[in-house]
């Protein structure tokens, strides 16, 4: 039996707060995560993972695999994958071989190990696996580009949030040949559907624009679909309401509900979301609720997050000079000229938000409308208020989301709660008065 193992490394750090509540390889990017891509392309490998300790209860509840922090149910050999990578398929990452390092522009992605290397090194990784323990084993066996294919601008490593929303766009395309799955053959009767099957312009599309609706799913006569720069997909129990129009590339996951929205092309929306307005470029992570008008562009928005109507954000200067995001304290040059936000689940924000350009609010904060922008930086837990941001307690945190849990028919269990108290925990500093 051939052994596969996701590990997380230090560089989630620069991802939060969208990694809060879950490890890095758990977000969506295009059609999948990258653990759901690692099982389409190495099903014949048994998987196993390395998360931050206070993952591995959540972890294992929600993500098929063999172990979980657990090395010594690895024998043989194994290949080591950064849970960073965004896609598994493009580099040459074998499972078998001699001892070997995976680059990435010079970052280490991954290696394997085998027989005695393996025993030798297995009680030294933990997760997150540091850099100088990465440096170590590159030090150690031969390293080289397994990624040398990669065009200028191209991104398959996630160091900062918005690599994942400029990765989008063709990582749906790539997924809409990977991820192969029944569907309609031709939209249903009025629906209008533009844009040929064939060549496209989105890059990776491998093939061509390509309409994916699920048997189950229901589009509404008068849905406009426009194919013209990549593929749509549709999931299982999808309900697709008129005046939409969809254009590719384009995911929507499992029983979700688009209500008369504009959805432009870029977009990934997980399960059990409710989506209606403007999304652009943006990628919703599942049961969020953006029911009402308003646009988010060039976003990431994590789950259970409730945004009021009206709820906008700019990703766009009026300089138009590059964007800078808040990351681990420091504001850092994106370097591009689009950028939305980043918001943490279980967030909610009030009627008529304005959002910054570049803007990152953590989890479980109330944002209040009808106000000027957002400050570009709003830590977890922080409840708005007439007077400013106070701190939004931890036994409310829990109740309220408890209460939305409930309204989806979900059940916010004991295990569910202690994850909720760990972040608390973890990012009490970043609501400390500055001074």
């Amino acid at each position: 039996m051939e052994h596969l193992c996701l590990y997380e490394d230090e560089g989630f750090e620069k991802l939060l707060p969208l990694v809060y509540f879950r490890p890095v390889f758990e977000l969506l990017c295009g059609a999948a995560t990258l653990s759901e891509r690692v099982r389409v392309t190495f099903p014949e490998a048994e998987l196993h993972l390395l998360v931050r300790d206070y993952l591995v209860e959540s972890t294992r509840d929600s993500v098929p695999a063999t172990s979980c922090n657990d090395l010594r149910a690895i024998e043989g050999s194994a290949l080591f994958l950064s849970g960073r990578l965004l896609d598994v398929e493009r580099g040459d990452l074998p499972l078998e071989g001699d001892d070997e390092v995976f680059l990435c522009r010079g970052q280490v992605v991954g290696f394997r190990l085998t027989g005695e290397s393996l025993r030798a090194w297995r009680d030294r990784l933990a997760a997150p696996v540091s850099k100088a323990v990465l440096e170590e084993i590159r030090g150690t066996f031969p390293a080289r580009e397994a990624f040398a294919s990669l065009g200028p601008g191209e991104a398959l490593l996630a160091t900062y949030p918005w690599d994942l929303i400029e990765a989008n766009p063709c990582l749906i395309a790539r997924d809409a040949q990977l991820l192969e799955r029944p569907g309609l053959a031709s939209a249903p009767p009025g629906v209008v559907v533009l844009g040929e099957e064939g060549e496209t312009g989105t890059a990776f599309s491998a093939g061509g624009a390509r309409l994916e609706i699920a048997g189950s799913a229901r589009v509404d006569p008068s849905v406009v679909i426009d194919l013209t720069d990549g593929p749509v997909l549709i999931g299982e129990w999808t309900v697709i309401r008129p005046p939409t129009i969809i254009s590719g590339p384009c995911f929507i996951g499992d029983s979700v509900v688009v209500d008369g929205a504009k959805i432009r092309p870029g977009t990934s929306i997980g399960d059990c979301c409710r989506v209606a307005g403007e999304v652009e470029q943006s990628i919703f992570l599942s049961h969020v609720n953006k029911h009402h008008e308003g646009f988010i562009g060039h976003a990431y928005v994590c789950s259970w997050t409730n945004l009021g109507a009206l709820t906008t954000n700019s990703d766009l200067k009026n300089n138009y000079r590059s964007v800078r995001v808040m990351v681990g304290g420091e504001e850092v040059e994106s370097g591009l000229l689009k950028v939305g936000c980043f918001i943490g689940d279980h967030t909610k924000t009030g009627i008529g938000t304005l959002i910054d350009t570049g803007a990152v609010i953590g989890p479980f904060c109330n944002i209040l409308g009808g106000r000027g922008p957002t400050p570009k930086f709003v830590p977890a837990f922080s409840w708005d208020s007439p007077d400013g941001f106070v701190e939004h307690r931890l036994d409310q945190a829990i109740e309220n989301a408890r209460t939305v849990c409930a309204r989806r028919d979900r059940t916010l269990g004991a295990a569910d709660e202690r994850l909720i108290e760990q972040v608390y925990s973890l990012t009490a500093a970043d609501r400390e008065p500055k001074g």
